[in-house]
């Protein structure tokens, strides 16, 4: 059966409509269609919020309870009197939806009353069945969800609210939400939030999943909300059990304050897990978001986004010391432009990077793979220790300063040598932009400021590295790699140099004859290019040519120095013998060191 909202007295006059609302929800029957004529309807006028107790008791609230097979079109549901409190009050959602299963909303729009009219945050120390209340009567969201099962919103919009999200579900189960939109207007909320703050969902487990396909959140104007933020976050998850998945739409307006300086990213995940795909992001401080308030792990899935005017960082793992954070973002296109760093900030937060690890002491494997992402500083930094793995194939990345700035990232035992799944694996293109910096393009210090202590490995054999800065940067410095297992070079290295340390097994350099420069008493002196910038560690080997299977050799004993050129990298050697035979210039030579 149909039930048009007229029949219950319902006008859309701007006149305060709540009883008859209210009065219409406790009385539709299951499996009808409820529509509301197009008509914006005005609720809880006079209605001031509370600083203490229940903003309203639960009989006085517009709330859809055990109710089923429902649905409910074309309306608008609108607190009165949207602004800004300035002072934080407990004030009733607009509408809640407690205890009910297969119920579609569509075409119809939600409005909170606007920020700091809301504060769910004040249950937490209530019981999860109180919590399932207090959200309803005192959390101020534009629409709640909570403790409800296979809840469609098509072609929604929510703007404004007082705490949490403007679309908040909470404790819920498939939940979908199709070309919906959601404004905040508020620095404080996300647009979009999934938790189980109250605990179990319907059918009494743990188990809480959300789809969102082709939703959207961003700036737009709403009386009442911020003409500059849309929100803190575009979709946010929370709790183990919490499964969201993003398919699609556009995301952007999302900004940090002054103190939660992690946020003002798109998609994030706290002790859950989100996956998105194929979304558009825009203006954000971050793209990704991974942190941990429980031991629930925190994962994080991304591919097929592309994002641009990104302010600060493309992945930002929070700084807890327990649980674990895995990211893992594939097939991207990000462009990062800054604007967003906090220069009293930590240290992650003071620079762009593409990955800003602030956790310590726990778990964090970040995988990256098929991206371009451009105009960050550096690939990642972590002022504090960390176990795991920092992975990236099969991409670029350009930079403007260096590659990486580390005080470890490895095995979680400084006595357990690390293995191939921990330390940093770099299987990618790099351009390093900064003409000036002759610092290393790699900073790794052990142990971390807190004494933490890592063993690693550093593999950058698929890697290719070009810096255009005014002299050959060093790599890294050798000399400062505590409980570096392993460290291989890049297959290619412009613009840098990378001496060979005690780290490889005996060694194999490729170089090219340039001139002769002389002779010293037995010996000769001859100049060879590096073409991959890798310089020989040992001062005795064998230099070798091989011309089918006819291999000539000579003993060499020393490397007379270091010449660095614009481009390329040259060292000088001591070949045993003033009798050399000709050395052909522009030939191809093997340096085997000695072990």
């Amino acid at each position: 059966m149909e039930i048009k909202a007229s029949s219950f007295g319902i006008t859309g006059n701007g006149a305060d409509e709540t009883t008859k609302v209210i009065d219409l929800f406790n009385n539709m029957p299951n499996n009808a269609i409820v529509d509301f004529e197009g008509m914006i309807v005005t609720v809880y006028v006079g209605v001031s919020g509370s600083s203490t107790g229940d903003a309203l008791p639960l009989q006085n609230i517009i709330r859809i309870f055990d109710k089923h097979h429902l649905i409910i079109k074309n309306g608008t549901l609108k607190a009165a009197n949207p602004g800004v409190s300035p002072q934080k009050l407990r004030y009733p959602s607009t509408l809640s939806i407690d205890y009910c299963h297969n119920l579609s909303f569509e075409n119809f729009n939600f409005y909170g009353r606007g920020e700091s009219f809301g504060d769910s945050d004040a249950s937490a120390a209530l019981s999860f069945e109180q919590r399932r209340y207090f959200i309803q009567q005192n959390g101020g969201a534009a629409v709640t969800v909570v403790k409800s099962k296979e809840i469609n919103f098509y072609n929604c919009n929510a703007y404004l609210c007082g705490s949490v999200g403007t679309f908040y579900i909470s404790s819920s189960d498939k939940i979908k939400l199709t070309n919906c939109y959601a404004n905040p207007a508020s620095l404080g909320y996300a647009a979009y939030c999934h938790d189980a703050w109250a605990g179990p969902n319907y059918d009494n487990k743990n188990v809480f999943e959300s789809f969102f396909y082709n939703c959207a959140a961003y700036l737009t104007s709403v009386t009442g909300g911020s003409s500059i933020y849309c929100a803190k976050c575009g979709v946010l998850g929370e709790d183990g059990g919490v499964n969201i998945q993003v398919i699609g739409g556009t995301w952007r307006d999302f900004y940090a304050n002054g103190s939660d300086r992690y946020l003002g990213f798109a998609f994030g995940a706290t002790s859950c897990k989100i996956t998105v795909s194929n979304a558009t992001v825009d203006l954000c401080d971050a793209v990704l978001f991974s942190g941990n308030t429980s031991n629930n792990p925190s994962i994080v899935n991304a591919s097929g986004l592309v994002c641009t005017r990104i302010g600060r960082t493309v992945v930002e793992i929070d700084n807890s010391s327990f649980s674990s954070s895995e990211v893992n973002l594939t097939d991207s296109v990000i462009s990062i432009v800054g604007g967003r760093t906090w220069p009293d900030g930590p240290l992650e937060q003071r620079v762009t990077s593409v990955v800003a690890n602030r956790k310590v002491a726990s778990l964090v494997n970040v995988t990256i793979s098929s991206c371009r992402i451009i105009g960050a500083s550096l690939l990642a930094i972590n002022s504090m220790a960390v176990y795991g793995m920092l992975k990236t194939t099969n991409s670029f990345f350009s930079l403007s300063n260096k590659i990486l700035d580390s005080k470890g990232w490895g095995s979680s035992s400084a006595t357990v040598p690390s293995n191939r799944n921990q330390g940093i694996i770099i299987d990618s293109d790099f351009n390093v932009t900064s003409t000036s910096d002759t610092a290393p393009l790699i900073s790794w210090t052990v142990p971390s400021p807190q004494n933490v202590y890592v063993r690693t490995q550093i593999d950058l054999s698929g890697s290719s590295i070009s810096s255009i800065s005014s002299i050959n940067r060093n790599l890294l410095d050798s000399t400062a790699l505590t409980l570096v297992d392993t460290l291989t070079p890049p297959r290619l290295l412009i613009g840098a140099y990378y001496r060979c340390t005690n780290f490889f097994q005996q060694g194999m350099v490729t170089m090219q004859y340039v001139a002769f420069m002389g002779l010293a008493n037995d010996l000769t002196i001859a100049r060879f290019k590096l073409p991959s910038n890798i310089i020989p560690m040992r001062l005795v080997g064998v230099l070798q040519k091989i011309v089918g299977g006819s291999v000539t050799s000579w003993s060499v004993v020393a490397l007379k120095e270091l010449v660095v050129n614009d481009r390329s990298t040259e060292v000088d050697i001591y070949i045993k013998g003033t009798n050399v035979p000709q050395l052909t210039q522009g030939d191809t030579y093997k340096f085997l060191e000695l072990t």
